[in-house]
């Protein structure tokens, strides 16, 4: 929508911060379900971008008061990662945090804890969702470094403690942990660290029967693997011709069941003799009758 005013005047834009307030407000109570939640939430955008348009004191988003928008969503996110009983759609957090990234930054030190210390798994993995979006947004270069290190603690510690628990493990969270530890391990702030625990760690995830029945979680820890210098053995393709010319040229060992192939060929050999059989015979009755 390119007509929206430009040219707001501070009356109009303590209301639409208001409006922000009160719909979120709505949200966390629960008022209309799943699909008044959905549309609160896109007003709240639409405020969002009308403010961001105009010109105000805020730096990174023109006329929107950068803290209070922050703390409005860094509270309905504690209510939503916090409260098992809490009636707000996760969809309400996340389109502030992949839409509005340079306005969000405030709530990448919660999610960090929230990665490990939510209510649900399902919370859990959306918090690595989230974090994994501002994380990656150019506008997260100090937040990134800072709190790189300790991040990177907290998540081997999540693994750890799933490695001894293998049962425990649900495979959504766990690829959101290692898509976020991919990226971890290519910051720059990580040059030089001692890669050797989270290594063997990896290689032991690597071998549960839960990693080896999902491609993805497979290609996901060796994404890590490989980011932090170990390199993947490429495995060797056998086409189905290549097993056919193998079959034919590997001797049959006496007592050994026959192959597959073997016995198509002598099937066909078998019903090719029985054909030539009958036509013999069809001769030679044909014969003796024009003897007579």
């Amino acid at each position: 929508m390119k007509g929206y005013p430009r040219d707001l005047d501070d009356d109009v834009i303590s209301r639409c911060h208001d409006n922000i307030e009160e719909a979120l407000s709505r949200c966390r109570r629960g008022i209309g379900g799943l699909f008044i939640g959905q549309l609160a939430s896109q007003c709240c955008m639409f405020y969002l971008r009308v403010l961001s348009g105009n010109t105000g004191t805020g730096k990174k988003g023109g006329a929107v008061d950068v803290s209070r928008v922050a703390s409005l969503y860094a509270s309905a996110l504690e209510d939503f990662m916090m409260r098992r009983e809490s009636k707000l759609q996760h969809h309400v957090v996340h389109d502030f945090a992949t839409r509005y990234t340079a306005l969000a930054q405030q709530l990448i030190i919660p999610l960090t804890r929230y990665i490990k210390d939510g209510v649900q798994v399902y919370r859990k993995t959306q918090a690595c969702s989230m974090l994994l979006s501002l994380l990656s947004s150019p506008t997260s270069g100090g937040n990134m470094m800072s709190i790189c290190p300790s991040l990177l603690d907290t998540i081997v510690d999540i693994l750890s403690n799933l490695l001894k628990a293998p049962a425990t493990i649900k495979p959504k969270y766990l690829v959101e942990l290692l898509r976020l530890l991919h990226l971890l391990v290519h910051s720059t702030s990580n040059k030089g660290r001692d890669w050797s625990d989270l290594i063997s760690l990896l290689r032991n995830f690597l071998e549960l029967n839960e990693m080896k029945r999902s491609q993805e979680l497979t290609n996901a820890a060796w994404k890590v693997l490989t980011g932090v210098g170990v390199s993947r053995g490429k495995k060797e393709k056998t086409t189905k011709k290549r097993k056919l010319n193998d079959a034919k040229e590997s001797p049959a060992i006496e007592g050994d069941p026959p192959s597959r192939n073997q016995l198509k060929k002598q099937i066909r050999k078998a019903k090719k003799e029985k054909r030539m059989k009958i036509e013999k015979s069809k001769d030679i009755v044909n014969n003796g009758f024009n003897k007579t």
